[in-house]
């Protein structure tokens, strides 16, 4: 979700990247595995994630 957002207020993926893993302290490899997705792509991810959590 915070990736999108912060694309969606026109942060560069640099910058986004940098403020996950070293602000955030986010895992590395999920962030770089999500960071260059487009906007469809990370929603989709975010609704299956959003399923999960409330199915359970």
């Amino acid at each position: 979700m915070t990736i999108l957002h912060l694309r969606h207020a026109g942060i560069n993926i640099t910058s986004v990247h940098d403020f996950l893993v070293n602000d955030l302290h986010a895992n590395e490899r999920l962030v770089n595995k999500y960071i260059n997705l487009n906007a469809n792509e990370l929603e989709t991810i975010q609704a299956q994630v959003m399923a999960t959590v409330f199915n359970q």
